[in-house]
């Protein structure tokens, strides 16, 4: 019913493709709130942000409808919304990967803490004593700059999230809205000077370097956030998290084998430096199963196979050759051949799953973003008018908007279509199919016994028929002289002979003797595996 509305909803003229004003019009009432249109066609304040997200694009999401969310509708919508859109999208990219610039810039310039330790000053309060006495600077020149623009970043983009958070209350409480603000937070932490030696001499604490290194390591890695968004990279993104999550489980799952392995090689080999303490020998362990052995460190390899024990030196005897290379043989069957092709299998196989919903996926992606970017706008109390309906003329593009529509539209239309027409061997049940090959084939037979069943019965039906008219026509035949002779004085037939003693009336040969024609019965082969009925030329 829906996917008939929709349709319904959509208006093509009957000029052709190639002409000038060839018009196709949408009606987007039906997709939008019927609150959220005002009386001239246009759409009025967004609502808030949970009542927005009940909009009839978000349920397709919930509800998994596939088809409706590649209707031509929808993608019509979308890309409308996105040329109108768009541009806070790359201002919101634009600001924050500045804000990761000068961030890393600050980072980049600024000396670390522990480049200033020696042995016998530790204390960081000398250590900026002693750099301010000297007027040396702990950072390099032009970091004033870098320094004061991102603490100008963090505190709008700070005073942004609580005006959400106020707005929108525990609907804020999400991953996402989370890590910006602890990203902001540790890079507030790192900027800002813990006293005035800090400040004139640029040092930063080790607790302050340490902020700073986290703060880093999550602000690259939220980039990814917006670019999983975006329309042209999100779906690699997907990907990645997808084989990301694949991985985490399977360590998970194998990871008794890896502390295994680690136990024992600590317990045979505490005497060298990779395995002398546990964390050292799971470290080790862990490197050794992705492929790097390093035969030059591990001394139990095969350079002492055989010439044991020639060196004298401590950290490079192996005390229990043969259970040693035992379990090293084992690990490298197990960790470094098994299980790792075990783990680019599962990745593989990830990727294909998501390349063959990657339609679907932007879609969804698409929607959260336009939805995201109408409740900010929404916030700050701003109008996002959305017309009732759009008339899109192919062929003439005369504003911005209507050139970045039919960009996103047949972008849009073009991978719908090749997701139809893409085969998807990868998916295919091969077990299923034959399961469903096998029931026809039952069919079939089940089929084929019927009608020979009614075959029989048709046959001898024919065959009785024939007979009782075969002896009528004979009765009638004898019959008619003897009536003929008692009425008119005409002579006799001698019946027992089967001859009439004048010439008169006979049964046709052809009618006597002509067996009844049969129908042909089906050659019908009970074994499943082959087919069930053959059909005679």
């Amino acid at each position: 019913a829906a996917d008939f509305v929709m349709t319904r909803c959509v208006h093509d003229d009957c000029l052709p493709m190639n002409a000038h004003d060839h018009t196709i019009t949408f009606d987007f009432r039906y997709l939008n709130d019927a609150s959220m249109f005002s009386s001239n066609g246009l759409c009025g304040k967004q609502k808030a942000t949970a009542e927005r997200n009940s909009t009839e694009l978000s349920k397709m999401i919930d509800h998994g409808r596939d088809e409706l969310l590649h209707h031509r509708l929808v993608i019509a919508l979308l890309a409308f919304k996105w040329a109108r859109l768009n541009r806070l999208y790359y201002i919101h990219l634009l600001a924050y990967t500045l804000f990761l610039a000068v961030f890393t810039s600050f980072m980049l310039l600024t000396d670390a803490p522990y480049l200033f330790k020696n042995e016998t000053i530790t204390n960081m309060k000398e250590i900026c004593v002693i750099l301010d006495n000297a007027n040396e600077k702990a950072y390099r020149h032009h970091v004033l700059f870098p320094k004061y623009a991102t603490m100008i970043f963090c505190v709008i983009n700070l005073i942004a999230e609580i005006l959400q958070f106020i707005r929108d209350g525990l609907l804020y409480l999400n991953l996402e809205n989370l890590l910006e603000v602890a990203i902001y937070v540790l890079t507030l932490l790192t900027i800002v000077d813990s006293n005035m030696c800090m400040m004139r001499t640029g040092l930063r604490e080790d607790w302050q370097w340490n902020c700073g290194t986290l703060g880093l390591f999550l602000a690259w890695n939220n980039l990814l956030l917006f670019v999983r968004r975006g329309p042209v990279f999100g779906i690699f993104v997907i990907m990645f998290v997808s084989v990301s999550l694949t991985f985490v489980k399977f360590i998970c799952v194998f990871s008794p084998f890896l502390i295994a392995f680690a136990l024992s090689f600590h317990a045979l080999l505490t005497n060298q430096n990779a395995f002398k303490n546990m964390q050292n020998s799971l470290i080790k362990t862990f490197v050794m199963t992705i492929g790097e052995v390093d035969l030059g460190d591990i001394h139990f390899i095969f350079q002492h196979l055989f010439e044991r024990y020639s060196s004298t030196e401590p950290d490079k005897q192996v005390h229990y050759e043969f259970l040693t290379y035992l379990l090293f043989i084992i690990f490298l069957a197990l960790m470094c051949i098994v299980m790792m092709n075990l783990l680019v299998g599962l990745a593989v196989d990830d990727i294909k799953a998501v390349q063959r919903k990657a339609t679907l996926k932007r879609q969804e992606m698409r929607v959260e973003l336009l939805l995201a970017m109408e409740s900010t706008l929404s916030r700050f109390g701003q109008l996002t008018a959305m017309p009732a309906r759009y008339d899109y003329r192919p062929n003439r593009r005369e504003t911005n908007v209507d050139m970045v529509f039919h960009q996103g539209y047949c972008n849009y239309q073009k991978t719908t279509k090749d997701l139809d027409v893409k085969p998807e061997d990868e998916s295919v049940d091969f077990a299923e199919i034959e399961k469903a090959v096998k029931s026809i084939r039952v069919q079939n037979l089940e089929i084929a016994k019927l009608l020979n069943k009614v075959v029989d019965r048709l046959n001898m039906d024919s065959g009785a028929y024939r007979r009782t008219s075969a002896s009528r026509s004979k009765r009638s035949a004898r019959n008619a002289p003897l009536a003929i002779a008692s009425t008119s004085g005409m002579p006799q037939l001698d019946l027992s002979a089967g001859l009439a003693t004048e010439e008169g009336p006979q049964l046709p040969s052809d009618l006597a003797e002509a067996p009844a024609p049969t129908i042909e019965r089906l050659n019908v082969d009970e074994d499943y595996d082959q087919e069930p009925v053959l059909f005679s030329a």
